[in-house]
């Protein structure tokens, strides 16, 4: 699927990252779907329809605006994400992968910001990740609150671990790692050695 040269996505991962930081921006444009960079994008904008969004809509909700997955506190684009305690229990696996200590951020946006500089370790798809990680606890959430399907931390953590193997093997045709490789070994596949065709037409 071709896309434009010049999408929102575009202009918001050169915001975060910036112009010069390495070739993430561009490998991430070819690797995410874009149905999750759109993803992306609007949590970076505060645009996902969350309860909070919704009843300031006038959009009626039986069940009040608390949270579906933990029903302590309200449901905002930064708790659904990364404040809510099963949400951020996620997010800290991958900083303890690191070795990384690391506060909550108050916004998503400030999360993909300080993204770059919390790679300790040598994890050659972490840039990936974290778009991952977010639409997996978004497609979690929503199965939680109109499905009632629970919330589960294993389920979320292997399903984002196979979303990035399934990503990378679209991308990558000749990947020579196998799925044991990507849910056993995940620090060992080596992604940025190659130089696959970017999906993006002038």
């Amino acid at each position: 699927m071709c896309r434009p040269k010049h999408s929102n996505l575009d202009r918001g991962s050169k915001r975060i990252f910036g112009e010069n930081s390495e070739n993430a921006p561009k490998r991430i444009r070819a690797i995410v779907p874009p149905k999750v960079g759109l993803s992306v994008w609007q949590l970076i904008k505060n645009r996902i329809a969350v309860k909070k969004s919704l009843l300031k809509r006038g959009v009626a909700i039986e069940n009040g605006e608390l949270c579906d997955i933990c029903g302590l506190e309200g449901d905002t684009e930064a708790h659904s994400i990364i404040r809510c305690n099963n949400s951020w229990r996620l997010w800290c696996s991958k900083m303890d992968r690191e070795k990384v200590s690391w506060c909550i951020p108050s916004t998503f946006k400030l999360l993909l910001e300080e993204w770059p500089s919390l790679r300790v370790k040598s994890d050659p798809i972490w840039w990936e990740s974290a778009p991952t990680l977010s639409w997996s606890i978004w497609r979690a959430r929503n199965d939680s609150a109109f499905n009632q399907i629970e919330f589960s931390f294993e389920g979320v953590w292997d399903t984002h671990i196979m979303r990035i193997m399934w990503w990378i093997k679209a991308w990558w045709k000749e990947c020579p790692f196998c799925t044991f490789d990507f849910s056993q070994h995940f620090e060992k596949v080596m992604v940025e050695t190659i130089t696959p065709k970017v999906r993006v037409v002038d």
